[in-house]
């Protein structure tokens, strides 16, 4: 227990960032200058910006001219949004086993290959890189795609550089990571020509959406010691944000349903809001400070018997995208968190119904009751000791 822990000012500790201040978003909105990121993972590479990544799954059907019957497969664990526009597209999803530590599971991967397989869909999760130098080899010399989903991994590295760059094509997600509204990325390794680009912005009023819960959080985090104004403003986060805690007792529920995949997205790209954000993003910052706040909230938690990380230590070369948690009961976790000021989230609690994992019971088992927190590289030293004390108090609590 931290010395002084019960003193500490309550504080609104959000899942993705500490939000933009209104100036700042002005001052970005209309940024029109082409988007040039010159980061490694995009080095000597065809890259091509889009709203979400799931856009870029739904280019490669075209791209490698899917056809209907064909087959991918998938890992056991996944959000499922991913997973739509390729069956959009006609395509049939085999799903293969990822163990409860998220490893691939390389024999079930093989046996489920058939005549009809086309791609093979690997995700790196939370930042930690799969293995992929004997999946590559093997997708090469039986002429299959290999695409690595990198949604939540940006900035991470594996023992080959930086992820992403083993497969014919990687998905990038950016708001994941980093505060922007929007804006994703498709990766090739080759420098083969999509015929039609994403060129069309999204409307003003789906960007303005998406950014006013980062006006919402800079105003709690600038004026968080007000705790009437805070309370209000953080009510008023919750009306803009996604219903995440939406039938907390359920453990079947489908996902939102604009995680569908719909044509109608297909033309738009990334705004010229997130585009004038990522150009000031240092990437190297972010993951210095993303593995300190990872490694200080770990330390706090080893004397927690009963919330312990799903990923272990951090290894060299990962960028952390949040702290994965197995707790004894989610619900009654995340609610007591979240009454602290919180924002710990069931991660990817949804399911596709369009899948079936009757055969997978690790992957709906990690679906229904994993636990994530915030280890984001605005949160600060005082944010993550806030934190660990909340973690004490909630295990007390359940104990």
């Amino acid at each position: 227990m931290l010395d002084g822990a019960p003193y500490m000012t309550k504080r609104r500790i959000f899942f993705r960032n500490n939000g933009l201040s209104p100036i700042d978003i002005i001052k970005w909105w209309r940024y029109q200058k082409k988007l040039d990121l010159k980061w490694p993972q995009f080095d000597n590479r065809t890259v091509i910006f889009t709203y979400l990544g799931r856009i870029g799954n739904a280019m490669l059907c075209k791209l490698w001219h899917i056809q209907s019957g064909d087959e991918i497969l998938v890992p056991s664990y996944n959000c499922g949004s991913e997973i739509d526009p390729f069956l959009c597209f006609g395509m049939k999803a085999m799903m293969y086993r990822v163990d409860s530590k998220l490893n691939i599971d390389i024999d079930d991967l093989r046996k489920r290959i058939s005549k009809r397989t086309k791609i093979i869909y690997v995700t790196h999760y939370f930042g930690w890189p799969q293995h992929l130098a004997d999946i590559a080899i093997f997708c090469e010399e039986h002429h299959l795609f290999l695409i690595e989903d990198c949604a939540l991994s940006l900035f991470s590295n594996s023992s080959e550089g930086p992820i992403g760059r083993l497969g014919d094509a990687a998905i990038f997600s950016f708001r994941k990571t980093l505060p922007v509204p929007d804006g994703a990325a498709l990766v090739l390794q080759s420098n083969s020509m999509i015929q039609s680009l994403p060129e069309t912005h999204p409307a003003f009023r789906t960007t303005a959406k998406e950014v006013a819960p980062y006006i919402v959080r800079w105003l709690i985090h600038s004026m968080q010691n007000r705790a009437l104004l805070s309370n209000a403003i953080f009510f008023l986060d919750q009306l803009f944000a996604h219903n995440d805690a939406q039938h907390l007792q359920s453990d079947n529920l489908d996902m939102p349903k604009d995680y569908y995949f719909s044509e109608h997205v297909l033309p738009l790209t990334i705004s010229c809001l997130s585009s004038a954000i990522l150009r000031t993003i240092d990437p190297e910052e972010v993951f210095i400070q993303r593995r300190k706040n990872y490694h200080q909230l770990y330390e706090g938690l080893a004397d927690i018997d009963t919330a312990k990380p799903l990923s272990g230590a951090l290894p060299e070369g990962v960028c952390p995208l949040l702290m994965p948690l197995v707790v004894p009961d989610v619900f009654k976790w995340q609610r007591e968190l979240r009454r602290l000021g919180i924002k710990a989230i069931r991660w990817w609690e949804g399911f596709n119904k369009k899948l079936d994992w009757g055969e997978f019971p690790e992957a709906k088992k990690l679906k229904n009751e994993l636990l994530v927190l915030p280890v984001h590289h605005y949160l600060t030293s005082d944010d993550i000791n806030y934190m660990i004390h909340c973690l004490h108090m909630t295990a007390t609590a359940q104990s």
